[in-house]
């Protein structure tokens, strides 16, 4: 009497959860790292488009906004 195999057993399906299970378990810390990063490198290009604005600004109006200027070179230290 032959018995076809229709589909997995629970232990084969445990198995492949543990390994899925361990795999994110490696992954996932390096994936929330580089998310992490590059939430800084896009808060760094807008600060640098921010000083960009306002160098224009300055431009057009003929006049210096030297507060800002100031707030905007302390970010750029802070945030290299």
């Amino acid at each position: 009497m032959e018995r076809k195999h229709r589909g997995f057993t629970l232990l084969e399906l445990l198995v492949v959860l543990v390994i899925l299970g361990l795999l994110a378990s490696l992954v996932g810390p390096q994936v929330l790292k580089q998310v992490g990063g590059s939430k800084s490198k896009a808060a760094a290009l807008q600060i640098a488009e921010f000083g960009t604005a306002l160098d224009l600004f300055n431009l057009e109006v003929g006049t210096k906004l030297e507060e800002y200027t100031l707030l905007l070179c302390q970010n750029l230290t802070l945030s290299a």
